[in-house]
This record gives C-alpha cells, sequence and structure tokens, in this order.
C-alpha cells in the first residue's frame, strides 16, 4: 500500500539527511572536486526517475542485495553519459544522494548504500588482523559487491558468533593460524569474482574511500594500492621496514610507488591480476608485488585514508631481530631473489663497467 504524501516527504527528508556524513567527507576530497548543492538535488531526483522505471518494470521494491546490484546499474549507466568517466569525491557524493533519492521513491528506509559505476562482478576478502570490526564489515555492505568472504583465523567462538549475525557475508571460520598473509590465497581461491577488494576486517575505513580502489581494479588498474607515503614521514624517520620496501620498488625501476606495498591493506586487485600471479602467492605479498611489476601489470597507489595501513608501523631500533621483522624481511629478500633471476643481478640498476675494470687497475 503506498504511504501518504505527508510520509513519504518525510521519508525523503530523513533519507537526504543520512547521507550528509557522506557528502561531507567527499566535499573535503583532496581531489579538489565538490559537489554544490545543486548537483546533489540533481543527483537525488535522478534516483527517484530511474526507481520508477524500476518500479514499472515490476522488479519487487524490497531491500535486498539484488536491488543494490540495480541500482549500481542505473547509475553506471548514468555516468556512462558523462564526459569523463573517472570516478571522483564529487561523483561519489553524487551517488549517495542517487541512492537516497532511488530509496525514498521506493518508500525504502535508506541502507545508506553507496553506487560506484562498475562492469564486472566484486567480492571483498575480509582478513581481519586483531579481531573483527563490525563497523569495517558494514561499509563493505555500503558498496555494490556480490560477495563477502570473512577469513577468521583463531579468532574462538565469540568472534565467530559475531560473524555469524551479519547479513550476506560468508565466513571462513579455521580455528587454527595459518600464518601471515595465508588468507589472502584462501579467499582469493573462493571467490571468482573479477575484482577482488582485500580489506583489514580490523580496521574502519569508510566506504567512500574503498571505492576508489574498487572502481580502479575494475576499469584500467590491475592492482590498486593504498598509498600510505603520508603516514610514514620523512626518509629520516623510516624503519628497516619501510626502506626494505622502497629499495625494492626502486629496483624493479617503480621509484614512484615509493614504499607503497602489496603487503599494505586495503588493496584491490583485477582478476586478471591474479590469475596471472596465482592465488598462492598472494600469501607472500611482497613476491607477489614483485610479480605484477616483472610483468607490467598496471599498479597504481591511491590516497585512501592516513594511517589505516594493516601492517603495524612502528620505530624500529636498526638491525632489531624481531621475529615478524626477519619474516617480513625474509620475503623482500625472496621477491629479490626472483626478480634478479628474471632480470639479473643489478636489477634496473646501471651496470658502471668502467668504475669497476678501473678499480682493478685494467682500464684507463
Amino acid at each position: 500500500m503506498r504511504r501518504s504524501r505527508a510520509t513519504r516527504s518525510k521519508l525523503k527528508r530523513r533519507n537526504a539527511g543520512r547521507s550528509s556524513r557522506s557528502a561531507a567527507l567527499l566535499r573535503r576530497d583532496k581531489r579538489g572536486l565538490f559537489s554544490s548543492a545543486s548537483d546533489l538535488r540533481a543527483a537525488y531526483s535522478s534516483g527517484m526517475q530511474d526507481a520508477k522505471q524500476l518500479r514499472a518494470s515490476g522488479f519487487p521494491a524490497v531491500i535486498s542485495n539484488s536491488l543494490k546490484q540495480r541500482i549500481n546499474e542505473s547509475w553506471t549507466r548514468r555516468c556512462e553519459q558523462r564526459p569523463s568517466s573517472s570516478l571522483t569525491g564529487k561523483r561519489i557524493a553524487d551517488s549517495s544522494h542517487y541512492a537516497e533519492g532511488f530509496m525514498a521513491e521506493l518508500n525504502l528506509p535508506s541502507q545508506a548504500w553507496l553506487p560506484v559505476p562498475k562492469h564486472q562482478s566484486a567480492a571483498a576478502v575480509v582478513l581481519p588482523s586483531s579481531g573483527l570490526n563490525i563497523a569495517a564489515i558494514q561499509e563493505l555492505l555500503r558498496l555494490p559487491l556480490d560477495e563477502i568472504i570473512v577469513v577468521l583465523e583463531a579468532q574462538g567462538e565469540k568472534g565467530f558468533a559475531e560473524a555469524r549475525r551479519l547479513p550476506g557475508v560468508t565466513i571462513v571460520h579455521i580455528t587454527e593460524s595459518l600464518g601471515q598473509d595465508v588468507g589472502r590465497a584462501v579467499g582469493a581461491k573462493l571467490t571468482k569474482a573479477e575484482t577482488v577488494l582485500f580489506t583489514d576486517g580490523s580496521v574502519f575505513i569508510p566506504a567512500e574511500r574503498l571505492a576508489f580502489l574498487l572502481a580502479a581494479a575494475d576499469s584500467s588498474t590491475d592492482v590498486a594500492l593504498s598509498d600510505i607515503s603520508g603516514a610514514v614521514g620523512l626518509f629520516s624517520q623510516w624503519d628497516d621496514i619501510t626502506r626494505i620496501r622502497a629499495f625494492m620498488n626502486w629496483s624493479l625501476g617503480r621509484p614512484d610507488l615509493a614504499a607503497n606495498s602489496a603487503a599494505d591493506l586495503p588493496q584491490a586487485w583485477s582478476r586478471r591480476a591474479i590469475q596471472l600471479v596465482g592465488a598462492e602467492l598472494l600469501a607472500v605479498p611482497p613476491v607477489a608485488h614483485q610479480f605484477v611489476i616483472q610483468h607490467k601489470l598496471t599498479v597504481t597507489a591511491y590516497l585512501i585514508q592516513k594511517g589505516t595501513h594493516s601492517l603495524i608501523r612502528r620505530t624500529i631500533a636498526p638491525f632489531s631481530d624481531t621475529a615478524a621483522e626477519r619474516l617480513i624481511i625474509g620475503d623482500h629478500i625472496e621477491a629479490l631473489a626472483a626478480a634478479m633471476e628474471h632480470r639479473g643481478s643489478r636489477l634496473s640498476y646501471l651496470d658502471r663497467s668502467r668504475t669497476r675494470i678501473a678499480g682493478r687497475g685494467g682500464g684507463s
């Protein structure tokens, strides 16, 4: 039964208000692109128009993942009609209001869904580093994901029970610890999605920021990394792990990546990249990182949010010898060894042979 005009008007105002947080966040987007009030009203109105068409088609107006995907498809078509297909803060703010208008027209309460222009299936693989953060999963539920896989390692019954209460989430419960990053390989094998978003289930990151990684891997990027450059400080403040990560990127001919690495979450991979690397290799992020660069896949770092990387950042004294650091450094040495086997021992560095000959007394 249709609601009264007054009730519908009240619902629309409430739905519009719920999108204010995401709108405010994106108005401060570092890309310098802003949504005006008129832009947001236009997006809201467009959502209502498309909802009328969907209702006329007989599609059931009930809250479901199918409805979320239909809203996303409609938004994607509208984005394709615009001059630029690039995802910007402005476009994300518009998309939030579009979804609100869509839901209001269908007389449904807001779900804070965030449409992201995409053309392929997408999934999230969630790897809690220190206990499952339900709020982090709720942000993923706002995105147009076909499936969400949570890999719980040695979390105990309490963590398992909390995860099971989440709607539309597949739980992989492993009672023992598989080892650092092995959950990535497990999750990648379980999904057939064309785009896979890997996230740390312990860290809250707004869906508005994760959307950039999702859209990048859906379009022109094979591996979309988190840019942590702003979190590591000046070179003089870098710890040993940060230095070896940057050294590996320089050695592979990608100084533009600085200290950014596939070791950090969140990140998104295309199916093409996963198939080339092999799901098993995702369990050793530095090796997977060098592999995609070695095979000239598109690897780009995106600024997501300061301080949201999964690798624990702390000041490490020179030559400290913790087990975690030894493992990380060992993985990078393995990655560099694999690269040298393919490209030679000097990698991207010039072979200054005349200097070495002169040093032996054999040149002029």
